[in-house]
């Protein structure tokens, strides 16, 4: 594989992996729930360093409300930031358990300013192996083209994603 962010054939390789770590982990878990937040931005965050900055303020968000609110009510969690194909930055994660969405929030907004986007827990519905199959697809997402998958992620902003992401972990669990 070439291993970049943004080529298909790997994101689907990275996916294979993630969903056999991913079962036999849901597999345990009492009620897995997805948490996804991001954050605003404007046209002129397009840019690499747009990016950027955005991508270190979630991971900067992610790293305080996993050690303040997560870590304490779960124990665990798997967290992948995904850039959507308008540029919009954000992060999914996958808990084992239960999480005060008010809390979290707090953490969350702490970091991000009122900038703070779209936060939201929603229950993993399905098997271990469904709902693993449903986090590795956002765990390791490439851009997407044509019209067979709807919206279209221009290349330009996939490579500003690449450049932006360059030495930037966006997988953690």
């Amino acid at each position: 594989t070439c291993d970049t962010r943004t080529c298909g054939y790997c994101a689907r390789v990275r996916a294979a992996g993630w969903r056999h770590a991913l079962t036999a982990a849901l597999a345990r878990a009492a009620r897995p729930r997805m948490i996804t937040f991001g954050v605003r931005y404007g046209a002129d965050d397009l840019d690499v360093a747009g990016i950027r900055r955005r991508v270190l303020g979630l991971k900067a968000a992610w790293a305080r409300a996993y050690e303040k609110v997560i870590r304490p009510a779960c124990g665990a969690a798997v967290m992948a930031i995904e850039v959507s194909p308008a540029g919009y930055v954000h992060v999914h994660a996958v808990v084992p358990g239960w999480v005060d969405v008010g809390p979290l929030r707090a953490s969350v907004v702490h970091t991000l300013g009122e900038g703070a986007r779209m936060l939201r827990i929603s229950p993993l519905k399905g098997k271990p192996a469904e709902a693993a199959a449903e986090v590795a697809k956002y765990l390791v997402k490439a851009p997407r083209y044509g019209k067979r998958y709807g919206r279209r992620t221009h290349p330009d902003l996939a490579a500003r994603v690449e450049v932006a992401c360059a030495r930037i972990r966006l997988i953690e669990g």
